[in-house]
């Protein structure tokens, strides 16, 4: 027999004798599903093996890396899957005395015990099947054990899978599927020595499954980490098991990582910064699947060089003081993540302060270097100051917001300057939406976290309070409604605040609206938008807001009571409705006895509380980031 294939017997036995083969740390957890179970059995049962014949199947091959100054222990590299699934194959059949104590796993101590006290124990067993192949009816018969895993859980499934199987054969079938698995199912054995167990890991699977750097880089500070711990102490000391423990440990830690950023939210958030950071070798960094490789683009960024790049060349060169500084740079962003104000400042200066010179182009991974950079030579305070002149800029950047005292003083004055402005085909009235959110939510005790995508215009619309047009749905295309009453009334509302600027009356010049004639429709249009223009400053900032557009084209171009009722339905039923929309509607402005607010203010909406309005914007702003100024950084 080649001495590199074994029979499952005979590497049970002649094989590792009483020795052991050990699941490594830096392994994932059992993972074949009960589809690729049900495939190997179905493989192994149509494989005819005749009387004296060498013919077998083979299982592919297991690479064993020799432990030092162990006899006949070997770390798995690869193989650890099927290894598993002999385990529980040899349960199912009875020979489950072969394999126990041979199989020993370092990924989780509840894996471990949960192979040797049910897989590998007749009473355990008898649990398993009682269950009846229903996992939570097993967790729950295991009242007081730590067993809800995945890897148990697919070991659980597979079980089952196997248990059916092999319990549907008639007596003599079972007795020569035993024989075929212990003498006709056969591997390849590739002992390896004592080899860079890293590398070989990266290069074996590296030809199969493309193996990602949060895999490499997490073997690495598993078995560099936790040896570098022991390597000044006695030798009688550094004992396999206490090894095994603090590798054990950072595994827990980097799991508890890898947990924090499968939060969408908290994957989202940062996901703009690394957004050019690519991998500098064959080595991919796939955050989409492996959401932690956020945290090592944004830690690559920290350490010089190339910021464009990462590589596993950065964590090699002293993997002890890198994870020491990742565990650092963790605990950073979870901070910022949680305090409300540093939440929103940060993320809004990230994506929106953009400062040029002529020698260098600012990015947003320039200034998460920069920020970071600030965050470790000053307190939560000076950090938050930091922020806000950040925002002060960016802000001062936009078209002018804020008018003098004088201009408001004089109600003439400040109408001429609303009417002028027309913020509703620029842009920049959306990052200040956003900047208005942020006061309102950072400002209140109760208020929760603007989502992440939130910060910029999320499926929404710019959107007119006072509406621009009579056409919309709400005409064109609803049915049984009176069009030429919804007209008139619009009509009404324009001659109103026409008559308070003095201006002539419109009207309809003809006697009826003609419905069906579109050219017509485009003329009244046209005509009926400037005579709103005339009156009122409907492209003023105090006349806009972002509506999420299943929200605004909802309604259409609907009078502000139905807007506000839908408003307000909407936000009741779930839908996000930004804070600056609300208090629009909410009409903030307003003194807070609502005695003294009366029902037409809360059902109309006009010029007086367009200006109303945009001094609020004013006083918001000024009140929460300073004076606008330039930067003078």
């Amino acid at each position: 027999m080649n001495e590199l294939i074994y029979p499952i017997s005979k590497l049970l036995t002649d094989y590792i004798g009483d020795g052991r083969f050990i699941i490594p740390a830096y392994q994932r957890g059992y993972k074949w599903n009960e589809s690729t179970v049900k495939q190997l059995l179905k493989d192994i049962d149509a494989f005819n093996t005749p009387q004296d014949s060498d013919k077998f199947y083979c299982l592919q091959n297991i690479t064993l890396v020799e432990r030092i100054g162990k006899n006949r222990e070997y770390n798995v590299v690869d193989g650890q899957q099927r290894l598993t699934t002999i385990a529980v194959l040899l349960s199912c059949i009875g020979e489950d005395k072969l394999v126990s104590g041979k199989i020993i796993y370092d990924v989780r101590p509840q894996t471990e015990h949960f192979i040797t006290n049910y897989l590998l124990n007749d009473s355990g067993r008898e649990r398993l099947k009682a269950s009846e192949s229903k996992w939570e009816s097993f967790l729950q018969s295991c009242a007081g054990e730590d067993l809800d895993y995945q890897d148990i859980y697919y070991l659980f499934t597979a079980f089952n899978c196997v248990s059916k199987w092999f319990s549907s054969k008639t007596e003599p079938e079972q007795e020569a599927l035993r024989k075929k698995i212990l003498n006709n199912v056969k591997l390849i054995v590739n002992n390896v020595g004592s080899s860079d167990e890293q590398k070989l890991f990266g290069n074996l699977n590296g030809g199969k499954v493309q193996l990602d750097g949060a895999d490499l880089i997490r073997a690495m500070i598993i078995t560099d980490v936790a040896m570098a711990r022991f390597e000044d102490v006695e030798a009688s000391v550094k004992s396999t098991v206490k090894l095994n423990e603090s590798r054990v440990r950072i595994g827990i830690q980097i799991d508890t990582m890898m947990h924090w950023w499968k939060n969408t939210s908290h994957a989202s958030y940062f996901k703009p910064v690394i957004k050019q950071v690519k991998a500098n070798s064959d080595i991919q960094f796939d955050e989409n699947t492996y959401p932690i490789n956020i945290l090592y683009k944004l830690y690559s960024l920290t350490c010089g060089g190339d910021r464009k790049t990462i590589g596993l060349d950065i964590f090699e060169k002293n993997i002890v003081y890198h994870w020491g500084r990742i565990q650092y740079l963790q605990r950073v962003l979870e901070s910022w993540i949680e305090d409300r104000e540093i939440y929103h400042l940060l993320l809004f200066v990230l994506l929106y302060h953009n400062k040029k010179t002529d020698h260098s182009k600012d990015d947003i991974t320039d200034r998460f270097v920069e920020l970071y950079s600030d965050w470790q030579i000053t307190t939560r305070e000076g950090f938050c100051k930091i922020l806000r002149d950040k925002c002060n800029s960016i802000l001062t950047s936009l078209k002018p917001i804020i008018t003098s005292a004088e201009d408001k003083e004089d109600p003439q004055r400040y109408l001429a300057i609303c009417r002028s402005e027309d913020w509703f085909v620029d842009n920049d009235v959306i990052k200040l939406m956003i900047a208005l959110d942020i006061v309102d939510i950072v400002n209140s005790k109760t208020a929760g976290f603007l989502p992440v995508d939130y910060f910029s215009a999320h499926k929404e619309d710019k959107e007119h309070i006072f509406p621009q047009t009579p056409f919309g749905d709400k005409i064109d295309k609803k049915k049984d409604v009176d069009k030429t009453a919804i007209l008139n009334n619009y009509i009404k509302l324009v001659n109103k605040h026409r008559a308070d600027n003095n201006l002539p009356q419109f009207n309809l010049q003809g006697d009826e609206p003609k419905w069906d004639d579109e050219d017509w429709k485009e003329e009244f249009t046209k005509r009926i938008n400037a005579a709103v223009l005339e009156a009122v400053p409907i492209n003023s900032l105090g006349n806009i807001c972002l509506l999420s557009d299943n929200v605004n084209r909802g309604y259409g171009n609907e009078f502000f009571t139905e807007k506000r009722i839908a408003i307000i339905s909407k936000n009741r039923g779930g839908i996000y409705i930004r804070p600056h929309v609300l208090d629009a509607f909410d009409k903030d402005w307003l003194e807070s006895d609502v005695s003294n607010a009366h029902f037409d203010e809360m059902s109309s909406w006009g010029v007086k509380d367009i200006l109303s309005r945009r001094m609020k914007i004013e006083e918001k702003i000024i009140g929460f980031f300073g004076e606008l100024k330039k930067d003078e950084q």
